[in-house]
Order: structure tokens, then sequence, then C-alpha cells
């Protein structure tokens, strides 16, 4: 999927997001009851790249709608089950000079039980690398307002990524730091309010 352009040659050309394998088992579509249920999914090399540019981020200009007189879809898709494997994520901010990059790769992710007919309670399992530290999260994914339960591991974690993020707010110079964390997360997504307790 070709990414939205954006002020340098490599935010123009590089796709937003590619996949290298998909596989759908079991999956049927209804047009009667206007309702797809997907089966199970597999994903084998996801790749994302978000990218903060002078223009916002790339995904949101991608996945923008434009059309004001498109109306709501009243089809219901069901996903019981999706895996992921070898997935990765690159968040780039190319806002600020010198530009920032925080990756989280190796991506191993199971997701259960999603169906947007019902109030869904998706369970989540997550496996893989933030900044060359090991993390696994086990949650609770409740929609259609989303919120999220669940425990969080973070092991090894290289902080030296993260002043280029932080120093507009806080004056700071970190030559070499690493964190671990374990404890239990709670979030509710529309208020981006998060409690740790840990």
């Amino acid at each position: 999927i070709p990414g939205a352009g954006g002020p340098t040659a490599a935010a123009a050309e590089d796709p937003a997001v590619r996949i290298s394998g998909l596989a759908l088992r079991g999956a049927r579509v209804d047009l009667g009851e206007q309702r797809v249920d997907l089966g199970r999914v597999g994903v084998q090399g996801l790749q994302v790249t978000a990218v903060r540019d002078a223009n916002g981020f790339n995904l949101q200009r991608m996945l923008r709608r434009d059309d004001p007189d498109d109306e709501p879809t009243t089809w219901t898709v069901a996903l019981p089950r999706i895996a992921l494997v070898d997935a990765a994520i690159r968040f780039e901010d190319r806002s600020r000079a010198p530009a920032a990059a925080l990756p989280l790769d190796a991506i191993r992710l199971v997701a259960t039980g999603y169906d947007s007919a019902a109030d869904s309670e998706v369970a989540l399992d997550v496996n893989g690398r933030l900044a060359g530290g090991a993390l696994s999260l086990a949650a609770k994914l409740t929609l259609p307002e989303p919120s999220l339960r669940g425990q969080v591991e973070l092991e090894g974690f290289d902080l030296l990524p993260l002043p280029p993020f932080l120093t507009e707010r806080v004056p700071l110079d970190l030559r070499s730091a690493g964190m671990s964390l374990a404890g239990d997360i709670e979030s509710k997504l529309p208020d981006r309010a998060l409690a740790f307790d840990g």
C-alpha cells in the first residue's frame, strides 16, 4: 500500500504497509445478512512504517475518507482469530531534527474474539522486541468503546532512542540507560488515559 508522500523522497516512496504472506481459512460471506466471517487469518511479515512529518502522519493520510457522501456500511465482520508472525512496526518522527525512530519488531500477535455485530472482548497475546528489549503483553480489549486491561512485561528496553521525543519538553542529555518493568495496565483509549501498577 503506497504511502501518501511527505517532505522527503523516502517518505514518498516507502510503502507504509507491507505484507509478505496472507492466509484465510474458513472464511464465509452471507450476502443476505450482509455479514463476513473471516474465520482464521494468518499474516506473515507485516511491516508498518508510521512516519510523522510536517504534514502529519502518513497512515492518517492513507486512511482518510475524502468523500462526504459516503454512507456508513451496514455489513458486519467477524474475525474469530488472527495471528501475526514476524511483524514489525517502525515509528519515525521526521518533523524534528535530527529525525528520531523507535522500532518494534519480531512481533508475534494472536487476537481472538472480534465481532462488529456485538460488543466484543478481544483477547490479545503479544510478544516482540521494543528498542532491543523483550516485550510481552497479555490483555483483553473491549469494543466498540475501546478499553484495554492486562499484564505487560518489558525487559532490557534501551532508552537511548527516546530523548529526541522528549527534549521539546525536558532538557535531557542521555548517554546510556535501560529499563525493565512488569505490571498491570489499564487504558481507556478514547480518553488516552493509562494506568500502570507494577
